[in-house]
């Protein structure tokens, strides 16, 4: 679900993948160039991302994605972190946290066949990030 101060925001997507557990994408958030490293965690049954600068330092790591919640700018004071937000949004509005379905073998007769695994993230929820200044027009009821 959409929270409720998104509406009339300008919102960025930074695409990701659904056929990884394990990925990296590269995305360039208010000037700056950010990797951000998304996995899998099969124990607790859930993504998590670590943030890094251009350099591959890391910036924040262990944030767990939630949908609907900013991911990691609450509690960030590192001032490498981008100035806005990011968000995890459920696309179908279930309000569900993204999951991941392992890929298995399927047998008939002679033939085996892999069926690949498949992710929730950047299907069914996408990662979105507003600028500081969006985030000021809908403080102030914009």
């Amino acid at each position: 679900q959409r929270p409720h101060w998104a509406g009339a925001l300008a919102m960025v997507e930074i695409p990701l993948r659904s056929d990884l557990p394990h990925f990296t994408v590269v995305a360039e958030l208010d000037g700056t160039i950010y990797r951000l490293e998304f996995r899998w965690n099969t124990r607790e049954a859930a993504y998590y991302m670590h943030m890094y600068d251009a350099d591959e330092v890391l910036i924040q790591g262990s944030l767990k994605c939630v949908v609907g919640w900013p991911i990691g700018s609450l509690e960030c004071t590192d001032p490498r972190r981008p100035l806005g937000t990011l968000v995890f949004i459920d696309t179908n509005n279930s309000d569900r946290d993204p999951t991941w379905t392992d890929g298995k073998d399927v047998y008939n007769l002679d033939t085996v066949t892999r069926v690949p695994g498949y992710g929730e993230l950047g299907d069914r929820v996408r990662l979105h990030y507003w600028t500081l200044e969006d985030l000021q027009i809908a403080a102030a009821g914009g």
